[in-house]
């Protein structure tokens, strides 16, 4: 269930700005302002909520997962809270562990397990209590509250006011450890200067200042690396032609003929899917009725943008075979053959200046309506 919450957040967070939606309903929904989610009461099972703005103050049994460009959470878990936004605010008692990613993040409250931050800024407040380690990136990190296991940052700027149990690893541009701050363990900085230590904070295992070593980039040769990924790519969209091939050799067969009867017409379908398709999806996910029917759809819109070139290999490898009969007999490995062929001619062209990208857009977008129209039998079957 925790996977399915990462694979749905991500989906849930483009989204964030349209809708609004929770797989698990909770118990009531609170009055809330025009364009604000509010989930309240009790969640028995893992509550998942999008919107634009999200209050969560609801008691819930199970992770909470939420997207929202606010996200305010109040309530509880026994389990996680896994959320992504613009703004991130948890006041609220966490049971399991806090797994966030902001442009602001916010946690004033208790966390039972360990929390993984990212963001632009990332504040830990007076009142927040985590019982094990702390991981965060961010541009700017303050840590006032109490952290009970250890701390490894990763910033631009960190600031410490308040207590660390175990030791402190940072690697950051400018640490402070102001008046009052605890560090139970050692302090481990890696950065340009060394940390500056307050009068009055104590630092139970010392200071080990590490000076940055900043290594001048790497060349890398464009070629090579465009050239390993056009191979990597190829690869790969040869053998999902071969397991598409060996599994659907029918559906292959017709959604290369439809390309090559129809190509105009394929191009204009697939142009439409590749641009209604989201919008269509985004207004069927509004309704909390349609929502199964959405995700089962964006599955269907990512699969057709697999499909487009290999589509359109298959198309290009059918009317090899047709003016060379001899290579559709014999082997799988053999019949295979053209399509390969085709399929290396597309991507050798996309490397062509200004035309190449024009080439690869066309081709996916071809194969995008020929995979769709033969999904759909729009075609009508005739020999290759």
């Amino acid at each position: 269930m925790r996977a399915l919450g990462y694979l749905v957040i991500t989906g849930g967070v483009l989204l964030s700005t349209v809708c609004g939606s929770s797989a698990q309903p909770a118990a009531e929904n609170g009055p809330a302002a025009a364009g604000t989610v509010v989930r309240q009461g009790t969640v028995p099972d893992d509550l998942y909520t999008f919107g634009g703005r999200v209050v969560v103050d609801a008691s819930i049994t199970g992770d909470a997962i939420a997207g929202a460009g606010e996200l305010t959470f109040g309530g509880s878990t026994t389990g996680d809270l896994i959320a992504a936004g613009g703004r991130l605010a948890a006041s609220g008692r966490i049971g399991g562990h806090m797994i966030v990613a902001g442009g602001w993040v916010s946690l004033d409250g208790p966390v039972a397990g360990k929390v993984v931050a990212i963001g632009g800024r990332v504040q830990f407040g007076r009142t927040a209590q985590v019982t094990d380690d702390v991981s965060v990136m961010a541009g700017s990190v303050e840590i006032a509250g109490r952290v009970g296991g250890t701390a490894r940052v990763g910033a631009g700027h960190l600031l410490v006011l308040g207590s660390i149990d175990g030791d402190l690893d940072a690697t950051a541009g400018d640490l402070e450890i102001g008046p009052g701050a605890h560090i139970g363990g050692r302090v481990i900085h890696r950065g340009p200067e060394p940390p500056r230590v307050a009068a009055g904070a104590t630092v139970a295992g010392g200071v080990q200042h590490l000076p940055a070593d900043v290594p001048s980039p790497p060349t890398i040769n464009p070629g090579v690396v465009g050239g390993g990924a056009t191979l990597l790519a190829f690869l790969g969209l040869l053998m999902l032609g071969g397991v598409l091939q060996s599994v659907f050799p029918d559906y292959t067969r017709e959604a290369g003929r439809v390309v090559r009867a129809h190509p105009w017409s394929s191009l204009a379908l697939g142009f439409a899917v590749l641009v209604a398709g989201p919008v269509a999806l985004v207004l069927l996910m509004v309704t909390i009725l349609g929502l199964p029917l959405a995700f089962a759809g964006w599955l269907m819109y990512f699969l057709a943008m697999l499909l487009g070139l290999v589509v359109t290999a298959f198309a290009l490898g059918g009317w090899v075979t047709i003016q060379w009969p001899r290579l559709a007999r014999g082997g799988r490995t053999r019949r295979l053959a053209p399509f390969a062929l085709a399929l290396a001619v597309l991507l050798l062209l996309g490397w062509l200046p200004v035309a190449g990208g024009a080439v690869i857009f066309l081709a996916l977008v071809m194969g995008i309506g020929g995979a769709t129209r033969s999904l759909f039998q729009l075609g009508e079957t005739h020999p290759a």
